[in-house]
């Protein structure tokens, strides 16, 4: 008897609630579902629904242009890549709530039913072109804000890094690590320097980065610590000691 787990179906394969207020995380998350459905989904999504073609042969040779098949010349793997289309219409739509299904319910294609989402929920072209240029500046003017954590700083970075990727910004990680070292204040200026003067700079992505200066962080507060516990042992004996001479003291009153 096997003990490996077997989710129901309606466990997997499952897109999140659609959140408008979060449309960027949500269609990352469709993408993601749809390709564990099958890997050829997201071709559908780009490119629209799978059209099964031939081209005629005459005398064991290819004749006139390509056609498509009528769907009783369908072989089996004609008739998977046909119903990817429906299988994503019907996973993408069991995500939207009514206000939104209805934008898209008279939709022929999954590609059209996305299409139609993402100009309502990012814009048009025009806009989408916005965004990204706002993106930029942001990328470009990104600086730690007073009284923020190394933790708080990395983590807007992070965002701001991960909402121009899916626009189609890609850095390379080299260029996210000189940026970020430069965002940080004045406090770091010595640690920045020793990075960018060290050979493994170039061979360090974003999260090692962090990492790093994490555990410096962490390093020098326990050198603190450790020096704040050393001079209070240092100042106990000597309290001891002024305690001892007055106990001396008050015995030879007593005498």
């Amino acid at each position: 008897m096997s003990s490996s787990y077997n989710p129901k179906s309606s466990d997997v394969n499952k897109i999140p609630p659609f959140d408008e207020h979060k449309f960027e995380m949500w269609k990352s998350k469709v993408m993601v579902v749809l390709q564990t459905i099958d890997f050829d989904m997201l071709n559908i999504i780009d490119n629209g629904p799978h059209a099964p073609m031939y081209q005629p042969m005459v005398n064991n040779a290819f004749s006139g242009p390509i056609k498509q098949k009528p769907k009783t010349s369908y072989d089996d793997d004609d008739k998977r890549l046909n119903s990817l289309d429906a299988k994503a219409r019907e996973t993408i739509g069991n995500s939207l709530h009514y206000h939104v299904y209805h934008l898209v319910q008279n939709c022929e294609s999954a590609q059209e039913m996305m299409e139609t989402i993402i100009v309502v929920y990012e814009g048009t072209v025009e806009v989408q072109a916005t965004t990204i240029n706002n993106l930029n500046r942001r990328y470009k003017h990104f600086l730690t804000q007073q009284g923020e954590s190394l933790t708080q700083t990395f983590n807007r970075f992070n965002c701001l890094v991960n909402d121009m990727y899916r626009l189609g910004i890609v850095k390379h990680s080299s260029q996210l690590v000189l940026n970020f070292l430069d965002t940080l204040g004045k406090n770091w200026e010595h640690h920045v320097d020793v990075f960018k003067n060290s050979k493994k700079i170039n061979l360090m992505d974003l999260n090692s980065l962090f990492g790093n200066l994490l555990n410096f962080k962490e390093t020098k507060a326990l050198c603190k610590d450790i020096m704040r516990d050393s001079n209070k042992e240092k100042y106990v004996p000597m309290v001891s000691r002024k305690e001892d001479v007055s106990l001396i003291n008050d015995s030879d009153d007593f005498d």
